[in-house]
């Protein structure tokens, strides 16, 4: 904690936009609505629609975490400067296991599948690409995964997918 941070992104369309803060805190839960993310870095530097899903680095430039959230509001007060990321480590976990499931080396949940589980927690739509489509899209002998629609205020749109 207390290690600067720097955020990355397009907020609110500034393309190529960068933001300087601390590492303020970890282990954070944050409840927006029906949905509860815990195990979030908490930072004071600026997140806003549109560098939310960007990378959190350090001065060294190495991934810290992907910025998720930030809190503008608290009990009917206007809050600054409190953000919230996603922590490196997770997010490789969650990658390594993602490309795992499509490559066929692992199988996903028996019950929730990784389509499932990307949309209850990203409100991702996904499509399967067959073999063939995935040889019109450049990802030849691979499989791949089509967004076909984002759904309206989660993380996904937020992040501008």
């Amino acid at each position: 904690m207390g290690q600067t941070v720097l955020v990355l992104g397009n907020p609110v369309g500034y393309e190529s936009s960068v933001s300087a803060g601390i590492l303020s805190a970890k282990d954070r839960t944050l409840t927006i609505g029906d949905l509860t993310m815990d195990g979030l870095l908490q930072t004071d530097a600026a997140i806003n629609p549109g560098n939310s899903g960007g990378p959190l680095v350090d001065s060294e430039g190495d991934l810290v975490g992907l910025s998720s959230a930030k809190m503008s509001v608290a009990q009917n007060l206007p809050v600054e400067s409190i953000g919230f990321a996603i922590p490196a480590e997770r997010v490789k976990r969650f990658v390594e296991d993602a490309i795992a499931i499509v490559e066929g080396k692992k199988a996903p949940p028996p019950e929730r599948s990784a389509g499932v589980v990307l949309k209850e927690k990203f409100g991702l739509q996904l499509k399967d690409l067959l073999p063939e489509e995935s040889v019109q899209a450049g990802y030849a002998g691979r499989q791949g995964l089509l967004v076909m629609g984002v759904e309206k205020g989660s993380p996904a749109e937020a992040a501008a997918i």
